[in-house]
This record gives structure tokens, C-alpha cells and sequence, in this order.
């Protein structure tokens, strides 16, 4: 049941049909500068710890979307909107730039449970640093 805050702009997303919905509209955006920003929440998260949010913000819409990984499970990633793309797709794409912050647990995690080699990653922590 997808959920939407009025005030804060952020959408629940637990149901595949949803998650096609937000492929569908994720599809299109701008990549310069990147349009996708992300991270990942979970219990001890790492290769052994369980991934339970992905918060997604679109910048350009500037629409937040929280997907259950723990109901979807690898139906997550695997799902694919009606262009053929999937959250796996969009992740792992070399032409998506994304946006993260201390993406290294974040790729280890997502890599070990579901096969997910994120790519074209902004890491705003070495950013900071450099």
C-alpha cells in the first residue's frame, strides 16, 4: 500500500505495482546535474545485515520515495517498469549518476544480498574530504 504525505512530499512504497510507478517516473530525468539521491537503511547493515529502506529523492521533482526492501525483498530490484528498467537497471547503470553518502556499506550490502554492483556513484562523504 503506497503511502503519500501531503506535507513532506515522501511516498511509502511496498507494493511492486507501485515501484513500477516510480520506475516509470524516475525513467526520464535530467543526469547533469544527477537527479537521483540515495541510501540505504537495515539492522547492522552490511553483507550480512538485512537492507530495510531505500529513500530515493528525486531532485528535480523533489519527491521522496521510501521502498520496503524488507516486504519487497528481491522483487525490489527485479521488478521492471514499462520501459524494461528496474531499481537493479538503474542502480548498476554507468550513465544514471547517483548521489550518495558513504556509499561503501551501501554497495556491500546491496552487492552481497541481492547481486546489485552499484555503479556511477557521487560520494558526498570523499567529496567533502577531497
Amino acid at each position: 500500500m503506497s503511502t503519500t504525505s501531503a506535507q513532506s512530499n515522501t511516498t511509502f512504497i511496498d507494493l511492486e505495482l507501485d515501484l513500477v510507478a516510480l520506475l516509470d517516473n524516475i525513467a526520464n530525468l535530467p543526469v547533469d546535474p544527477p537527479s537521483l539521491h540515495l541510501d540505504l537503511e537495515g539492522i547492522d547493515l552490511g553483507r550480512h545485515g538485512p537492507i530495510s529502506i531505500l529513500p530515493l529523492r528525486t531532485a528535480p521533482t523533489q519527491k521522496t520515495c521510501l521502498i520496503d526492501i524488507h516486504s519487497l525483498g528481491r522483487a525490489a530490484f527485479s521488478t521492471t517498469s514499462n520501459s524494461g528498467t528496474s531499481l537493479k537497471t538503474t542502480l548498476e547503470s554507468s550513465t544514471i549518476p547517483k548521489v550518495a553518502f558513504d556509499i561503501r556499506n551501501d554497495s556491500d550490502a546491496v552487492f552481497s544480498l541481492f547481486r546489485v554492483s552499484v555503479d556511477c556513484t557521487k560520494d558526498l562523504q570523499l567529496m567533502e574530504l577531497a
